[in-house]
Formats: C-alpha cells, sequence, structure tokens
C-alpha cells in the first residue's frame, strides 16, 4: 500500500491499475428514515451505509487509493494538465452474483467508483466544479474497464435415439461471452514503475 501511495503521489500521467476488488473509503451512500421531527412531522434521513462504519468489522474501510487517486487528478486539474486513470476491475467477483459475500463485494465496488457520496468519479466532479468547470469532463480523466472474450458455437442436429451430433447438418451459430476474471493486482504508473501482485 505504501508503494502504491508514493507512486500515485508521483505519477506525472497516468496511472493504470488492475485489480480483482476496488473497495476504498467512498463517503455514505443512500439514506433512510429514522423517524420523522416532533414538531414538523418531516421525515428525518441519516445515511443508509457509511464507509466509515462498516468492513473490518463495523470500524470502517481503511483503504486509500481512492483518496490518492482523488488527490491527485485534483492537481492536475487546478493545474490544467492532462492525467488518466485507468482502472481494469472483474465484471463482477468470482462467483454466483446471488451470493451474499460475491453481491457485496461487487456492491462495494461499484459505490467506491460511482455511487457514494465521495466516491471516486464524484470527487473528480467535484474537483472539476471547483474549476468551474462542466462535470462530465470526468471522463477526460478516468476509465473504468472489464475485459470479456467473445466467441461462436455452432449447434448441430442430433439423432434422436442416440443424441449423436450430426456434423453434417448445422441448425444454428449462437456468440458466446464471459467476463475475463482480473486477478492480477497490477499498478503501472508513467512507464517508469510497475508493481505486480
Amino acid at each position: 500500500l505504501n508503494a502504491m501511495v508514493n507512486c500515485i503521489r508521483s505519477a506525472d500521467n497516468y496511472i493504470y491499475i488492475e485489480t480483482q476488488f476496488f473497495i476504498s473509503q467512498f463517503g455514505t451512500w443512500g439514506e433512510k428514515q429514522v423517524g420523522s421531527d416532533h414538531h414538523t412531522g418531516a421525515p428525518q434521513k441519516v445515511p443508509a451505509v457509511d464507509s466509515s462504519k462498516i468492513g473490518n468489522e463495523n470500524n470502517g474501510i481503511k483503504n486509500i487509493v481512492l483518496d490518492e487517486l482523488a488527490a491527485r487528478i485534483g492537481k492536475h486539474i487546478v493545474a490544467a494538465l492532462p492525467f488518466h486513470v485507468y482502472i481494469v476491475i472483474p465484471t463482477h467477483p468470482e462467483g454466483p452474483i446471488t451470493d451474499e459475500a460475491v453481491w457485496k463485494q461487487h456492491w462495494m465496488a461499484l459505490v467506491s467508483i460511482k455511487h457514494g457520496s465521495n466516491s471516486l468519479i464524484n470527487r473528480i466532479k467535484k474537483s472539476l466544479i471547483a474549476r468551474k468547470r462542466d462535470p462530465q469532463e470526468w471522463v477526460q480523466y478516468l476509465t473504468i474497464l472489464n475485459m470479456r472474450n467473445y466467441g461462436a458455437t455452432v449447434q448441430y442436429a442430433r439423432d434422436p435415439k442416440t443424441f449423436d451430433e450430426d456434423f453434417s447438418h448445422e441448425i444454428g451459430r449462437f456468440v458466446v461471452t464471459e467476463q475475463i476474471y482480473i486477478h492480477s493486482k497490477l499498478m503501472i504508473v508513467d512507464d517508469a514503475v510497475a508493481i505486480v501482485g
């Protein structure tokens, strides 16, 4: 983590990250009603999820990579210098998406990148707004990717009794796709440093 933070802080042109999990401090997400105001009757709401109170046995998410990336991008926005971060993550964590642990990892990556109040995208937008720029220009600084492979499969007629395929009688071709699961922990900075895990 210290090596990654030092590399992020010294990056001049770009940062490329491949990681199995991108879970970092994201601020808050959503809200829930906890009652109503005694005087006005208006609903009282609090954040539904606070990244300082979940993970690590409810002691908060301690990963500061998002903070460092947002700060570095923010410095380049202030200096009006080109800079780009590329993050490659799996489409979804390994395992059935209906599994609670898989769903939680997937959700935490989404709020870290986009939906949290201090998500990476929202922090870039805030930096742009502070410089009186269009917040939709965040795409000039960040690209989120996942990888898929594609192929085709051919279905052949089958003998109704033996179920043997008749390779002389094609009945359909179908495109198939699946994610290429990112398992690496890789960071490349400015074509100068690589951290490989």
